[in-house]
């Protein structure tokens, strides 16, 4: 084997190794780096319905720490309306208490179909570096989190 035909293995090896380790660490859910109740790091809680709603009007909601707030509803794949809201420091107080108090859980990334008549909700918490995803359809969400959302539109505002 020649040197020049050994560079260019050993370079396409170092290269695709280099590329794959940055894909995975940017790709995979982080172990908690943070204890989960410090949200001090900043949060975001995405909100996303599926299922039944599809014809109706599926709701998203995407919340961040400062208390900014979308609303976008989803109506079979077409964006129908957006709204932007901010928190009252009221809420962003409740919601905070709430992250705090809840016990997050590393979950797997697993995918689940509710039955025709049902709507479900996936969860994204981002706390700090640290995600976590909950889907409706395969458990409920943690509590008190979970109370929490439910009572959506009330705090939301929009």
């Amino acid at each position: 084997m020649s040197r020049a035909l050994a560079f260019v293995f050993l370079s396409t090896f170092i290269i695709g190794f280099a590329a794959g380790f940055n894909i995975y660490l940017n790709n995979r859910d982080t172990l908690p780096s943070l204890p989960a109740s410090d949200v001090s790091a900043g949060y975001t809680v995405t909100l996303d319905t599926y299922g039944a709603c599809r014809s109706t009007g599926c709701v998203s909601f995407h919340v961040t720490h400062e208390g900014d707030v979308t609303r976008l509803v989803m109506q079979n794949g077409v964006q129908v309306s957006r709204a932007a809201n901010t928190l009252s420091d009221d809420a962003k107080q409740e919601l905070r208490r709430t992250l705090q108090s809840t016990t997050f859980t590393a979950t797997r990334a697993e995918t689940c179909t509710p039955r025709a008549e049902e709507t479900a909700a996936r969860v994204t918490v981002r706390i700090g570096d640290t995600v976590y995803r909950y889907d409706t359809c395969l458990a409920p969400l943690p509590e008190p989190l979970g109370s929490f959302l439910i009572k959506y539109p009330q705090w939301l505002g929009i």
